[in-house]
């Protein structure tokens, strides 16, 4: 689909539907938790997995079950940057290419960019997009609406727990 991305539901009502547009009241909400590690990942891609998780399963409302693909991917963009960034620092930021001559002579050296270069730095720019998604740094975060603890409660815990907090402690004898 073509065009900017819908902005979220929650963000619309927070900034008071400034475009008086029509709401999605049945905006999907899948069902938090942590997600299963995808099968594919590489074992520096685990690695990175088994890093983040739990930080991102500290903030309320953030993950989801359904975003293991999404945060795998992350994860394979940090492994492949991270043996690009190593055949760098192996082979330095620019290397040597032969050069021949017409008749197929070697006459010669000459320096070239490294391609790790290339894919370091794609590789850079995939994770910064994925990085946002799940409010990973420091610009995109502000961005993000993460749900309380208390929007997982089933009805009946809720309704509970507004009714304990609305009668305060109850008495000592």
């Amino acid at each position: 689909m073509a065009g900017r991305k819908p902005k979220p539901t929650a963000l619309k009502l927070l900034a008071g539907n400034p475009g008086k547009r029509k709401l999605n009241k049945s905006e999907p909400k899948p069902p938090p938790g942590a997600p299963e590690m995808p099968w594919y990942l590489t074992p520096e891609a685990k690695e990175e997995w088994e890093r983040i998780l739990p930080l991102l399963a500290k903030v309320p409302g953030l993950l989801s079950r359904i975003d293991g693909t999404a945060l795998g991917s992350y994860c394979m963009a940090f492994a492949r940057w991270i043996e690009a960034e190593e055949e760098i620092s192996q082979h330095g930021v620019l290397v040597k290419e032969p050069c021949f001559d017409r008749q197929g002579n070697l006459v010669g050296d000459r320096l070239r960019k490294n391609p790790a270069c290339t894919a370091a730095m794609a590789s850079q720019k995939e994770m910064r997009a994925l990085l946002a998604l799940f409010g990973m740094d420091p610009s995109n975060r502000s961005r993000i609406q993460a749900g309380s603890e208390d929007e997982h409660l089933s009805p009946l815990m809720a309704m509970l727990k507004a009714r304990q907090q609305t009668k305060g402690p109850a008495p000592q004898e």
